[in-house]
């Protein structure tokens, strides 16, 4: 009997030393970071079949996700482009990549492999766009290329604008994205309290409960916990709202706009003709200026949403986004094109001749 409880005191008191020691790896197991670079498009199906399960992983905090979405956002296109360039990748969606060794394209090769990716993935290394990897401690959030959206578990980062974050605000939003706790994420996080918005995903639509804007940074997360203090960070106010789009601008950009030498030329033949088959009626000429200023308004609308739309359709087809993004793409068919309007300008001011190529 005695031995007995000799040995049961002996693991007692083994089982007392050794579990805080088991217990701190337990815990720095949990806190293990690995983030992924993820770029899909709203409206690809394949997307929407990797989205669900990366969202998971980010929820059971085996992953923090910086997402790239290109169809909406067309700005991060030319972020895919910079990473296909630096880590020799395709420029197909959904794309999940972790470092140049790690990376998948693909809903079957995503899904079939992102338990290993993970496993494979270094601790809080992110990939960058230059072709670098680097710790998430080190990183400035200003060196993230254009609208990332950041998921750790029940919070979301959002870059909606180009700003520069100080790095008192680097710190802040870093620690809302790394603390995986929403208490600890909250921490000296101090920003405007804003309207919460609709995540949209490639996969349908995330909800939280709480939001704050910080310098250009949507913060959102879910829980009842909210910051304290309010109010907004040093220079955040005055820099969003020097960002937004206010009715002054717009009518300063349309005025800036309505000053086209085209337009002010045909108007004023219009007007011309009327008044000289018709010198006596006024309210002729006013209903004629009035209509072309109407069509011009109509035809300039239609012809924007057109664009818009047109770059979308675009944007979707893998081949054609390949060739407008690549090395010879769209911005070095644009500066040709420009140099050889200016070239073609440029004759006919020494040299001007009716008729001739260009005039």
């Amino acid at each position: 009997m005695k031995n007995f409880t000799k040995r049961f005191l002996l693991i007692l008191l083994t089982l007392v030393i050794f579990f805080p020691v088991i217990n701190v790896f337990a815990q720095d197991s949990t806190q293990e970071k690995k983030f992924a670079i993820s770029f899909t498009g709203i409206g690809c199906p394949h997307c929407a079949k990797v989205s669900p399960k990366l969202q998971e992983k980010v929820k059971d905090e085996s992953l923090i996700l910086i997402e790239y979405e290109i169809y909406k956002n067309l700005g991060n296109a030319q972020t895919l482009t910079e990473y296909s360039e630096n880590y020799n990748l395709s420029l197909g969606i959904p794309q999940l990549l972790f470092n140049k060794e790690n990376n998948e394209v693909g809903d079957s090769p995503i899904l079939d492999n992102l338990d290993s990716m993970i496993n494979e993935a270094e601790e809080d290394s992110i990939a960058l766009s230059n072709g670098k990897t680097i710790l998430f401690e080190d990183l400035s959030l200003n060196d993230l290329k254009r609208y990332p959206k950041i998921y750790s578990k029940d919070k979301v980062a959002i870059r909606e604008k180009l700003t520069t974050l100080t790095n008192e605000q680097n710190d802040m939003i870093k620690n809302f994205i790394y603390s995986l706790n929403v208490t600890e994420a909250l921490k000296g996080l101090e920003g405007k309290e804003t309207k919460v918005e609709k995540v949209e995903t490639s996969s349908g639509v995330i909800t939280y409960d709480h939001a704050v804007s910080i310098n250009g940074w949507l913060l959102q997360w879910n829980g009842e916990e909210t910051i304290t203090g309010g109010g907004s960070t040093d220079g955040d106010t005055a820099k969003e709202e020097g960002s937004k789009l206010s009715i002054g601008k717009i009518i300063t950009l349309g005025l800036a706009d309505s000053v086209n030498p085209c337009a002010l030329s045909i108007l004023a033949l219009v007007l011309i003709s009327i008044v000289t088959y018709n010198p006596g009626s006024r309210k002729d000429v006013l209903l004629a200026g009035l209509s072309f200023i109407v069509a011009v308004l109509i035809m300039y609308l239609l012809y924007g949403f057109l664009i818009i739309k047109a770059f979308e359709v675009v944007e979707s087809i893998t081949t054609i986004r390949e060739f407008l993004y690549g090395k010879l793409g769209i911005n070095f068919i644009l500066g040709v094109v420009a140099i050889l309007l200016g070239v073609l300008g440029l004759k006919d001011f020494f040299a001007y001749k009716p008729g001739s190529v260009g005039t």
